[in-house]
């Protein structure tokens, strides 16, 4: 094993549209070209260019935002499941990391975000991390016309605690999401996690939240398909662990 690398050079490669950067030994690197932004309808009726692309980012500049889609890996422990995630950014500018919880990246550059993180696991995880932090897509914006696009606001839910991959999960446009689908996108649940005990914390727009508790073993494992629930946006899911394996 390496001894810890203190002062990382940073690689840059964007290449079928995702800009890729990781920390490690070497040089800078920038490839590829990207496709356009679609044109799509916004609401009047008015079509205008909703900007979702990688195409106009500079790619040592950028400041990742809410809406924003990151993905992780650490090289050195590419067989783990925790150790690689899709990281949706939230409308708080937040991510949830493997090993480090919630971690802000609003506002950050890419490099800075790499950097940061790889210090931070080799700080208590690991004795060298290559990070790798890829930019999959950016939050659709709608330009203003007069001043910086606006940020259009993604739906999303929240699953925490016994699955495999938590974090957030945006929510499909136009489509029923449900709480068994939730489990599955993260990863299913963990060896001693409770299925029959599944927590939903859902938001009451007068203040305070209400709480369904669900067995999704049933709907998994035995068909029970009429004991899952629709997921409505920020409701976050808990699944606690349980005394006894697989139950």
């Amino acid at each position: 094993m390496t001894l810890r690398q203190k002062l990382p050079h940073l690689h840059y490669a964007r290449m079928m549209g995702i800009l890729v950067v990781f920390v490690t030994g070497g040089i800078l690197h920038l490839a590829a070209q990207v496709p356009t932004a679609p044109t799509n309808a916004v609401p009047g009726g008015a079509a205008t260019s909703i900007t979702n692309s990688i195409a106009s980012i500079n790619l040592l500049t950028y400041r990742v935002g809410p809406g924003d889609k990151l993905s992780f890996r650490i090289e050195e422990d590419r067989d783990n499941a925790m150790a690689r995630s899709i990281l949706l950014v939230t409308p708080g500018g937040e991510v949830e990391l493997p090993f480090l919880g919630r971690f802000m990246v609003a506002g950050k550059s890419l490099p800075q975000l790499t950097k940061e993180i790889k210090e931070l696991l080799e700080k208590d995880y690991y004795h060298h991390a290559t990070v790798r932090l890829a930019l999959e897509d950016v939050a659709p914006k709608i330009p203003s016309g007069t001043g910086p696009a606006i940020v259009v606001k993604l739906k999303q839910i929240r699953v925490v605690g016994a699955v495999r991959r938590q974090g957030y999960q945006e929510i499909p446009a136009d489509e029923k999401y449900m709480l068994s689908q939730a489990i599955l996108k993260a990863d299913g649940f963990t060896s001693f996690a409770d299925g029959k005990k599944v927590r939903v914390i859902r938001k009451k727009t007068e203040g305070g939240s209400t709480e369904q508790v669900v067995n999704v073993n049933s709907i998994l494992i035995d068909g029970k398909i009429e004991n899952d629930i629709e997921l409505q946006p920020d409701d976050t899911v808990i699944v606690k662990e349980s005394f006894f394996k697989g139950f």
